[in-house]
C-alpha cells in the first residue's frame, strides 16, 4: 500500500427547522454534536479505501405530532413535536479508483442502527445495512467513445411504526430488504457531445419509496439523455 492517515472530528449541530406544533409556533431548531474518527489509503493497483466510525446525537428532532389530526394548522400543514434523544452511531466503508485502465469502480457499505426516544409517536427505522456497488468501463480501439456502467443499491429490511392509514387508523409498515440495479451505456461523439441510455430498477421491483407518506419507488424506467458542453 502507499500509506494511510487517522483523523477525528467533533462538529455541534444548528438545524434550523421549518416546522410548526399545534400551536402553531415554529418548533426551535435541532441541535446535537456529530463525532466521527476515520483511517484512509490507498493500495497499489489503484484503488483506495476509507472506514469510519460515527455517533450523531440530536435533541429537538422535528417528527409530526399524532396528538392532533393531520392537516389540523390554519394553512392546512400539520402540526410537529420536536423530541430530544435521537441517537444514530455506525460505521462506514468505501473502496474506489481505476484498478485497471477504462475501468472505474465504487464500493460502499454502511452500517447504521437509530434509536429515537418513546415519545417519538410516528417514526420510521432508517435500514441498519445499506450496500452500494458501481462501475463504468470506457472502451479503447475501434470501440473509442462507448462505455457501459452499471450500479447496485441494496438495504436491508426498515419498519415504520404508528402511520397513518385511511382504513386501518394507525398501522406498522414493514418494507423487506430489497436490491434497485441500474445500467447504462454511453456514447462519446466528440470533446462536445455525448448521448446516454440509461435503465433504472431493472428488475422493476416494487418498495415504498418512504414509509412515513406511503408511496411506491419509481418502477423500471429508461432515459434517454444527450449532453453538450458550450
Amino acid at each position: 500500500g502507499r500509506g494511510h492517515s487517522v483523523y477525528a472530528s467533533i462538529t455541534d449541530i444548528f438545524k434550523p427547522q421549518n416546522y410548526r406544533d399545534r400551536d402553531n409556533r415554529p418548533l426551535a431548531p435541532v441541535r446535537g454534536k456529530n463525532l466521527e474518527l476515520g483511517i484512509k489509503g490507498e493500495l497499489d493497483n489503484g484503488l483506495a479505501w476509507s472506514a469510519a466510525a460515527f455517533r450523531t446525537r440530536q435533541n429537538g428532532l422535528g417528527v409530526r405530532d399524532s396528538s392532533v389530526p393531520e392537516g389540523s394548522l390554519p394553512d392546512g400543514s400539520s402540526a410537529f413535536i420536536g423530541v430530544d434523544g435521537t441517537e444514530s452511531r455506525g460505521l462506514e466503508l468505501e473502496l474506489f479508483g481505476e484498478p485497471l485502465p477504462g475501468l472505474s469502480l465504487q464500493g460502499g457499505y454502511t452500517y447504521l442502527h437509530t434509536r429515537r426516544q418513546a415519545t417519538d409517536l410516528i417514526w420510521t427505522n432508517l435500514p441498519d445495512h445499506y450496500l452500494q456497488v458501481s462501475g463504468r468501463y470506457r472502451f479503447g480501439g475501434a470501440l473509442q467513445g462507448l462505455s457501459l456502467g452499471a450500479s447496485l443499491n441494496w438495504q436491508s429490511a426498515v419498519e415504520g411504526f404508528n402511520i397513518p392509514h385511511p382504513l386501518l387508523g394507525t398501522t406498522t409498515v414493514r418494507q423487506p430488504a430489497y436490491a434497485l440495479l441500474g445500467l447504462s451505456a454511453g456514447w462519446r461523439f466528440n470533446e462536445r457531445y455525448s448521448l446516454t441510455l440509461s435503465a433504472r430498477n431493472v428488475l422493476d421491483q416494487r418498495y415504498w419509496a418512504n414509509l412515513d407518506y406511503p408511496n411506491y419507488g419509481e418502477p423500471r424506467n429508461w432515459l434517454l439523455s444527450l449532453h453538450a458542453r458550450l
